[in-house]
């Protein structure tokens, strides 16, 4: 893991497939999971474990990086080993991307 602790992740919505989840090795130490994972498996993983209090704000968030603005967001995340941490993530929509949408960003953990 980076001294600075900033990952990044690549999450891609196509229409007719499963959401995926590309993450450095930051991004899949904070998801406290391994790198054999599917892209579809790292993006379940991820949702599953935003608090499900926050689950709301959070796709806001994600829609607004959709349509290509610049979003940062802060929310609650817990692991399958039940450690719970505060994540600082930011993004904005890769228009160079044209199969679905791709939202690149940062992952930080602020905890």
């Amino acid at each position: 893991m980076g001294i600075s602790h900033i990952g990044k992740w690549v999450i891609e919505r196509d229409e007719g497939c499963e959401p995926r989840l590309y993450a450095d090795e930051v991004m899949l130490h904070l998801l406290g999971i391994s790198d054999n994972k599917t892209p579809e498996e790292n993006y379940k993983i991820w949702k599953d474990g935003v608090n499900s209090k926050q689950r709301e704000v959070v796709e806001k968030a994600f829609m607004t990086m959709a349509e290509g603005k610049y979003k940062e967001i802060q929310y609650l995340w817990k692991g399958e080993n039940a450690d719970t941490r505060n994540v600082r993530s930011a993004g904005i929509r890769n228009y160079d991307y044209s199969k679905g949408v791709r939202i690149e960003g940062i992952p930080r953990d602020v905890t």
